[in-house]
């Protein structure tokens, strides 16, 4: 402190600077710093500069193009390898490098040797580290003048110092020699094992070549087999959605049970029949109520589910006028082929049973027509038996008479006997066309045209009988199914006795009206102003020979009964209001029949 007192500095208590002196002093301590202090630069692990000092501008310049901050590419040409190579030791090495003696030209051609040192800087806050590089300029009596050295006390003077220098970069190549020469032995090392890797890697791109045919292959055989396979579900999808319609579709009530006796599935209709709904998929059948009266059901099922055979039986519903069904239990067959449960189908045959009830009524009204036949036709054929009976008795006593004593000829009396012989044979003749008659040939026609096409037929008749026509078909769409030709016989014959039964009267009217009525029926009516009938007559007017005219056979009206009984329609008789008779008959409306259908 003495020594400092002595120099002539005053004494200054630290403590006297204010903020503003203290600032003042860090700045002139920073200049101090900046003018004493070597050159020097600070970059970070990938050689960019993140710190100048002054007095750079000798070692480090400004490249061309865009903005380089990186050291190596800034740096003058002649210290760019030792500037390399030197960061690259204390990289490794992790410790400061010096370069020394490195010649550096500079302006007027003269050089000078520069000397460099790159260390380390480890930061706290990260693992990387920075690098400072700082230059030392040699001092002014150490410079070399190589170029204008021309008195030889100077040469002598420097000898050494080119010797020095000399020596320097002898030694500065050897070592980069031998780095050079340990660099392409590394770099030979890694080349074989790039070329060993590049084998591995052309074996693996061959073997992945190779698997990338094997997979385009399979690629195509999957596109062939999924091809196949929306083949086979559109198929599937195709059948699926037909049977599904089919099943949806169809009025018959079908329920599949497995062979848990479980629902499986059931048609629409079949919720007609049982209380089912869509949930009791999976519920046990037995748990269903029904409107079949059919008590045997769950014996039958299981009597399918045992034996494995079709079991049928007629049942009807539980309403006060019932349905008849047909019960079909069938196997259940998945397409693999095992038994897997039973099919309960109920097949509406309502119709077909009142079908049969009406043919068994037919057939009995039939048989006793048959029999009401036979005893007329015993009748009818015993007047002419006894008649020709009767001549051939006379006949018989006449011939031993002389022909003056025979009150009548034999001719005469064997006329007689031959007439009623013919008459009986007319008799059998026309039993034998009722009897042998087939059954109806029917088509779809209109009522009304066949009327007046009938009426076109026997107008002469009736103009010759002086009878008025009328026609009143009040019917729009009036197509009925029935026999076309038979229709017309029973026309004619009603329209012909019709003109007989009023040729006694003077009012002559024909009138033949149609009309719809219930069930699906259009009833045609003949109107006649005849004399009438006799209630006892009316009861028995279509029996078999019964006539109630002179030389009738009494066979026309009874087989018009059984044409139209044959229609599943009705004839009958009754008395005309205006006088006369009515013979009105039924036949089936071909629209109620399509739409039942």
């Amino acid at each position: 402190m003495k020594a400092i007192e002595n120099l002539g500095f005053p004494n200054v208590d630290p403590r006297s600077f204010s903020g503003g002196n203290l600032q003042s002093r860090k700045s002139i301590e920073a200049r101090i710093i900046d003018r004493l202090a070597p050159p020097h630069v600070v970059v970070n692990a990938a050689g960019e500069i993140i710190h100048y000092s002054t007095r750079t501008e000798k070692y480090l310049e400004r490249p061309r193009g865009a903005p380089n901050c990186h050291v190596l590419s800034m740096a003058r040409k002649e210290l760019r390898f030792e500037l390399q190579s030197a960061l690259a030791e204390a990289t490794r090495k992790r410790r400061a490098v010096c370069r020394n003696n490195i010649v550096l030209e500079t302006e007027g051609d003269r050089t000078e040797c520069v000397s460099l040192k790159v260390e380390p800087l480890p930061d706290p806050d990260s693992n990387s580290l920075d690098y400072l590089i700082h230059f030392t300029e040699p001092h002014a009596r150490d410079a070399v003048l190589l170029d204008t050295i021309s008195d030889a006390s100077e040469w002598a003077e420097n000898e050494n110092q080119l010797r020095d220098c000399l020596k320097a970069t002898v030694e500065k190549y050897e070592t980069s020699l031998g780095e050079l020469i340990s660099a392409n032995e590394e770099l030979a090392s890694l080349n074989e094992e790039m070329q060993t890797s590049n084998e591995e890697i052309q074996s693996s791109n061959e073997e992945l070549e190779s698997s990338k045919e094997e997979l385009r292959s399979l690629n195509e055989e999957l596109q062939t087999v999924n091809h196949e396979l929306l083949q086979k579900i559109a198929a599937l999808d195709r059948a699926n959605s037909d049977q599904q319609n089919m099943f949806f579709s169809t009025r018959i009530a079908t329920v599949i049970i497995d062979l848990g006796l479980n629902i499986r599935s059931f048609t629409p209709s079949a919720s007609e029949l049982f209380s089912v709904i869509s949930d009791d998929v999976g519920r046990p059948f037995s748990d269903l109520a029904t409107q079949i009266a059919y008590s045997e059901i769950h014996a039958d099922i299981r009597n399918v589910r045992e034996t494995e055979t079709t079991l049928e039986r007629r049942v009807q519903s539980r309403d006060t006028e019932p349905l008849h069904y047909l019960a079909r239990l069938t196997p259940y067959y998945t397409s693999a082929g095992p038994f897997d449960g039973v099919v309960i189908s109920f097949i509406n045959i309502t119709n077909l049973v009142r079908a049969e009830e009406r043919v068994q009524v037919l057939f009995a009204n039939r048989l006793k027509m048959m029999q009401t036949m036979a005893t007329s036709l015993a009748h009818e054929l015993n007047q002419p038996l006894a008649a020709i009976s009767s001549y051939l008795n006379v006949l018989r006593l006449l011939l031993p008479l002389p022909l003056e004593a025979r009150r009548i000829s034999v001719e005469g009396a064997l006329d007689f006997a031959v007439g009623q012989a013919m008459r009986a044979g007319l008799i059998i003749k026309n039993l034998r066309e009722f009897i042998a008659s087939s059954e109806p040939d029917k088509t779809i026609f209109s009522i009304g045209g066949l009327i007046v096409q009938t009426c076109g037929l026997i107008d002469d008749e009736m103009k010759i009988g002086d009878v008025h026509l009328m026609l009143h078909l009040g019917v729009e769409e009036d197509e009925v199914i029935a026999d076309r030709t038979r229709i017309k016989q029973i026309l004619l014959n009603l329209m012909k006795n019709a003109r007989e039964a009023m040729e006694s009267t003077k009012r002559r009217e024909l009138t033949i009206v149609t009309a719809s009525v219930e069930d699906g029926m259009i009833r045609i009516e003949v109107k006649d102003t005849g004399a009438g009938l006799a209630e006892a007559v009316v009861g028995r007017l279509f029996e078999p020979f019964l006539t109630t005219k002179d030389g009738g056979m009494g066979i026309g009206l009874a087989m018009a009964r059984m044409i139209v009984e044959a229609h599943y329609g009705k004839i009958w008789a009754e008395p005309n209001s205006g006088g006369g008779t009515i013979l009105a008959f039924t036949l089936p409306s071909a629209k109620e029949a399509l739409v039942i259908r």
